[in-house]
């Protein structure tokens, strides 16, 4: 009987955050998710979105994410959404062990467990990217 409340709870709180309207933009979305089968503890899933994208001023190549600062607590679920407009990109973030291709016109998804107490930058490794702006730091508190 208790499983049934756990699901029907899970399923809910689902409902409610697909409901949600978002009107900032990049965001920040937390969601909780409870797995009644592994554990009864609830897991926090901070899930950010940012666009990639590289700017021309000048014939000059200006790389960048939309979304420069992200905070999260010690042990989160981080999900991120890399929305790529222009070029091929990608993003490396080196404690966790991120690594992802982020094609043009595509939605690349990263998920890592904030594990470590920092401040650490995420970047895209394509040349001169990261030079040239191509960056954004998280902190995990």
């Amino acid at each position: 009987m208790k499983k049934i409340y756990v699901i029907l709870s899970m399923l809910l709180l689902l409902w409610l955050v697909s409901c949600t309207d978002n009107k900032e933009g990049t965001s920040k979305i937390n969601t909780t998710i409870i797995d009644p089968i592994i554990t009864e503890k609830a897991v926090i899933i901070k899930e950010f979105e940012m666009d990639s994208f590289t700017n021309i001023v000048d014939w000059k190549y200006f790389p960048e994410f939309s979304l420069k600062n992200i905070e999260v607590n010690e042990w989160d679920t981080v999900r991120l959404k890399i929305n790529t407009t222009k070029w091929v990109h990608d993003i490396t973030l080196d404690e966790f062990n991120v690594f992802a291709e982020t094609p043009e016109w595509e939605v690349t998804i990263v998920e890592f467990i904030a594990s470590k107490k920092w401040t650490f930058e995420y970047y895209c490794s394509k040349p001169n990217h990261r030079k040239n702006g191509h960056w954004g730091t998280i902190v995990v508190k």
